[in-house]
């Protein structure tokens, strides 16, 4: 079976010991897991990272693309990361849009892992088939958006990962800000970067990506477009953003999660809604 939408290459990155390496994984892997949190996961119990404390050197910071990353699906820009929560203690997911994921994949990569802890403040600067390694002491302290204008600024063209003052002091419920106003929001990810030492994950590249048949992509594609323009939630979704879902899942699906998902209603919800 072939696999169109991957790079077939993923990096490792230790920060102890400041050295990368590039891998291959095998292609089957892919064809059962294809990419995201499933790809993450599985490399993550594959290795032996499951009993690791979230703070712990060797709990990898695994940023993960899918087949579809980066292409002309509608959609599709989406990539993960996956970790240990230091909020929860358990396995971590947190995925958002934008260039990120993208540039991941014009880097030529599907992955980088990230493992380790410098000893003082670092910034990764990765591009195609290279990764430097510099000094971050005069960003560390910086808010996310101070930090992200500075490296743009210093790698023009470049996409970046950062954190601010929250992932750097061990907040667990710290977010990784990306595109300014894009973040890995959930369980703490944030704090495990911090606990890295690590300030920012600057990426660029130009790489193209392979598909397996073009013009079915590109037919498929324009046919998704079109269903999505035409759906009648696309407004409601436009105009009133995630939070339409509370009411309907009040109202409708009984499944809001109250009180750390014990209960299923949320009898003032009317105060939350988008609407409100």
């Amino acid at each position: 079976m072939k696999i169109g939408g991957i790079m077939n290459r993923g990096l490792r990155i230790d920060l102890s010991s400041r050295q990368y390496e590039y891998v291959t994984l095998k292609r089957e892997i892919f064809e059962e897991f294809l990419g995201g949190k499933g790809l993450g996961l599985n490399m993550m119990a594959q290795m032996g990272f499951v009993d690791q404390e979230p703070f712990e050197a060797s709990n990898p910071l695994l940023f993960v693309t899918g087949p579809l990353t980066g292409t002309s699906v509608n959609t599709s820009a989406r990539s993960v990361l996956v970790t240990k929560s230091p909020l929860t203690k358990s396995f971590l997911d947190s995925n958002i849009g934008g260039h990120w994921g993208p540039q991941l994949k014009r880097a030529g990569l599907d992955f980088v892992m990230i493992t380790g802890k410098s000893e003082q403040p670092v910034f990764l600067h990765i591009t195609p088939g290279e990764v430097a390694f510099e000094a971050a002491n005069q960003l560390w302290g910086l808010g996310k958006f101070e930090t992200e204008s500075l490296l743009k600024e210093r790698f023009p063209g470049s996409r970046v990962a950062c954190i601010g003052p929250a992932g750097e002091n061990l907040v667990r419920f710290a977010c990784i800000g990306t595109e300014f106003h894009r973040q890995f929001g959930r369980g703490g990810c944030g704090a495990v970067m911090g606990s890295k030492k690590l300030k920012a994950v600057v990426v660029q590249g130009k790489e193209k990506i392979q598909y397996y048949d073009p013009e079915r992509v590109k037919y498929l594609s324009s046919r998704l477009t079109l269903d999505v323009t035409a759906h009648p939630n696309r407004m409601l979704r436009k105009e009133k953003g995630t939070a339409m879902w509370v009411r309907w899942a009040q109202e409708l699906g009984r499944f809001l999660p109250v009180h750390n998902c014990r209960d299923v209603q949320f009898g003032d919800y009317e105060a939350i809604t988008a609407e409100s």
